[in-house]
């Protein structure tokens, strides 16, 4: 009796085992049919981004002139810079942050602006500033057994929609003859 119950176990357990090894695998994501990557925004708040077009530097006492006609354009930028992948985030955010979801954009000045640099030891330029917003991005995959993990968080800075520009004028410290400028200090003080 005992060697037959054993000996049927055995013969059971050993079937069951063939016919697990025997059967294919299934994909690791079978029941899951959410995407690979999903991202998050948060901690939005708003900043000025720096445009791309500037005067030349001019010292204490000069009048700079941003003359009108001038086109300057913003480039976002950030932690998530490969163009497919910011796209990704630029249009998750596009709604929740009311960023521009274009990769870069532009707006030509419709006046000439003058602005004396005061007196003192600073040199100053004007830059034409554009309302945007720094936000933190946080990156998920999804993992077995359909859950997403945390891979990569970091900050991205985007222009607001319809933003505002402002002409800013940016101060550094007057070099010395023949050396080289200090950094620049932009002091965002809007004028004209």
């Amino acid at each position: 009796m005992k060697k037959t119950l054993y000996g049927g176990l055995v013969a059971s357990l050993t079937a069951g085992l063939l016919a697990a090894v025997a059967a294919p695998a299934s994909p690791a994501f079978a029941i899951c049919d959410g995407p690979k990557y999903r991202y998050t925004t948060t901690n939005k708040s708003l900043v000025l981004m720096p445009g791309s077009y500037k005067t030349a530097w001019a010292d204490p006492g000069a009048t700079v002139t941003y003359a009108k006609g001038k086109t300057t354009g913003w480039t976002v930028g950030g932690t998530f810079t490969a163009k497919a992948e910011a796209g990704i985030i630029f249009a998750k955010a596009e709604t929740s942050l009311a960023i521009s979801v274009t990769y870069s954009w532009s707006n030509t000045t419709t006046q000439t602006i003058s602005q004396k640099v005061p007196k003192g030891k600073r040199q100053g330029r004007l830059r034409l500033y554009s309302d945007g917003y720094r936000y933190k991005v946080t990156k998920y995959q999804l993992k077995a057994p359909c859950n997403y993990v945390k891979i990569k968080s970091g900050w991205q800075t985007a222009p607001k929609k319809k933003a505002d520009t402002s002409v800013v004028m940016e101060y550094r410290k007057k070099p010395p003859v023949g050396k080289a400028a200090a950094d620049i200090t932009p002091q965002a003080i809007p004028v004209g």
